[in-house]
């Protein structure tokens, strides 16, 4: 049996000064942008988590964080073991909980490193 946490992120409004509004679909560049690269594949690289589609697509979408695509929106769901109480929690903080600290000032912005090709 797996569990699945879904993703929704606070992102900053366009006009400063505006409330922050949920969004839940973003390319996968976008979502590792709001998240955190890094991050994102440090989480994913335990045994049987991986992030996806939340929902199953007439067109599938690749879910990479080597080369995130920047192109189709969908919402990104963390999958993971069923006894693994670690990862929805951290998933959660990096989907919610650190991109409202970033957008009200509380923590940087995320530098992204995209992997170097050989």
């Amino acid at each position: 049996m797996r569990g699945a946490e879904s993703s929704a992120s606070w992102v900053g409004s366009r006009v400063p000064g505006d409330r922050p509004t949920v969004k839940k679909t973003f390319t996968t560049a976008g979502f590792a942008e709001v998240c955190g690269l890094d991050a994102l594949r440090e989480l994913t690289s335990h045994p049987g988590v991986e992030l996806d589609t939340a929902f199953v697509l007439a067109d599938p979408v690749r879910v990479d964080l080597d080369e995130p695509q920047d192109t189709v929106a969908i919402q990104h769901a963390l999958f993971f073991p069923e006894e693994d109480e670690r990862s929805p929690v951290v998933f959660f903080l990096l989907s919610r909980v650190v991109p409202t600290l970033r957008h009200i000032g509380w923590l940087p912005k995320p530098v992204l490193r995209m992997p170097v090709r050989s």
